[in-house]
């Protein structure tokens, strides 16, 4: 009976060994570097934050003194590119802030196979602006993908804990919300427009012959004596 019992060991030692090695060795590095990496970009940014965003962050987190933290907000505010009147519309409103947010994207199109989400907006408020600012400026340029891992815990090292009200809080998170939900929606939208027809049918073609035309045109210049 022990002599079964050692036998069975030794087989299933053996068979677990012979599976270890049957993994081709460059798979096996492959995915412990895979995960180590993994591993050391969770530490680093924990919160998932876009690469402007983490520097938005360490920014502020080195501001020890909250007055100085809503004076730099309150720059930013300043720097915020106004929405177009046209954009100002209940559609782009943000929900349950307690000033009026409104918050619009565009799809950016790499020519790369990545598609990229820039953001505009505006606020009437000054604290409300300068996050709105923050928010504007770290998430523009990236996916939708990026921009749903983002983690809305950030805001408790760039807002000062007096300032960021329960109606404030809830603003904020809303407005990165909104966000999030625009970015998905843009490149949905994006992905099923005529960009994924690839202009195949005769609008394609007389597309690729006016671009042609156009190329060979030149201009002429007129001498006056």
């Amino acid at each position: 009976m022990r002599f079964l019992l050692l036998m069975t060991l030794v087989l299933c030692s053996f068979s677990a060994s012979n599976a270890f090695r049957a993994t081709p060795l460059r798979t096996r590095v492959g995915s412990a570097l895979h995960s180590s990496i993994v591993s050391s970009e969770t530490q680093d940014n924990p919160m998932r934050l876009t690469p402007e965003l983490l520097k938005i962050y360490n920014a502020f987190e080195s501001i020890g003194d909250d007055k100085l933290r809503f004076k730099q907000l309150s720059y930013m505010a300043t720097k915020l590119t106004p929405i177009h009147p046209s954009q100002a519309i209940p559609q782009n409103r943000v929900p349950g802030c307690s000033n009026t947010v409104y918050v619009d994207g565009t799809v950016i199109d790499e020519g790369d196979g990545s598609i990229r989400i820039n953001f505009v907006g505006d606020s009437d408020g000054v604290l409300t602006k300068g996050l709105a600012a923050v928010l504007i400026r770290g998430l523009s340029g990236n996916t939708a993908g990026d921009i749903q891992k983002v983690d809305p815990a950030f805001i408790y090292k760039i807002c000062y804990k007096a300032s960021l009200t329960p109606g404030r809080n809830n603003g904020f998170l809303n407005m990165l919300n909104v966000m999030k939900s625009k970015a998905k929606e843009l490149e949905a939208n994006y992905l099923a427009s005529g960009k994924t027809e690839d202009m195949s049918g005769g609008e394609g073609a007389m597309f690729e012959a006016l671009m042609h035309s156009m190329q060979v045109l030149r201009t002429t210049q007129l001498r006056l004596d």
